[in-house]
């Protein structure tokens, strides 16, 4: 089961920064996740939210605010702000990105830079307008599907997704063996307990047996112990 570092090793380092992803990378993830959104003045950015508000008090949109001005007003806040440019330049990470591609449909200026890193990258979508834009460069089994209801699994799946993200909760109801009995794609699950992304080993757990291909969670360090652990078992 692959272990996918959510915005890096972002309980010890900072989210979706070069550090996190690196330290992820070197820590043994077998991929490191991390949002991509516009400027306003066009600069695709890893950033998670659609305002800088939780990361610096100012409830500035994203999308209305220029690149300066949000990498002065993180910088005043002590964090850092990459570019995809940084990220795609970046020589240590070793290990699969993907990308939670967040604006959509997706911009010429981010399809630019991403038709020529296809080989290194997951590109994450939202909406099968999406898929449909990076379907013409991707293989299928690199493109993860975001979907935002379980009811549109299908769909995407139809539509050329390689790989279906659920959400913990909704595996009452639709389990990873459901999902492939629909078509031939991997399963990774979005860690979610009690409001929490970090993950448990208890999870993990729970989360192997079912037949996952994947889970992302915050707690890479824990996930990667809790391997060495399950394989010396088995």
């Amino acid at each position: 089961m692959k272990l996918i570092a959510h915005r890096g090793a972002s309980l010890s380092c900072p989210e979706n920064s070069l550090i996190s992803l690196v330290h992820a990378a070197k820590l043994g993830a077998d991929a490191v996740e991390c949002d991509i959104r516009l400027s306003a003045d066009h600069v695709p950015l890893i950033y998670h939210d659609a305002t800088l508000e939780r990361l610096t008090g100012q409830p500035l949109p994203l999308a209305e605010t220029s690149y300066d001005q949000i990498r002065k007003a993180l910088a005043a806040a002590g964090k850092d702000l990459v570019t995809l440019t940084d990220l795609l330049a970046e020589p240590d990470i070793h290990t699969d990105i993907l990308l939670h591609l967040k604006n959509d449909p997706i911009p010429n200026v981010v399809l630019d830079q991403l038709r020529p890193a296809a080989g290194r990258i997951l590109c994450g979508v939202s909406s099968l307008d999406a898929l449909a834009q990076v379907r013409s460069f991707m293989p299928d089994d690199r493109i993860l599907a975001f979907v935002d209801h379980w009811r549109n699994v299908e769909a995407f799946i139809q539509k050329g997704a390689g790989i279906i993200r659920l959400w913990e909760q909704w595996l009452d109801t639709m389990r990873p063996a459901d999902v492939k009995a629909i078509g031939p794609v991997e399963v990774w699950i979005m860690s979610m307990q009690n409001g929490s992304m970090n993950g448990s080993a208890t999870s993990l757990q729970h989360l192997s047996d079912l037949g996952a291909d994947g889970v992302l969670l915050n707690d890479i360090e824990m996930a990667l112990a809790w391997r060495q652990v399950h394989l010396q078992h088995h």
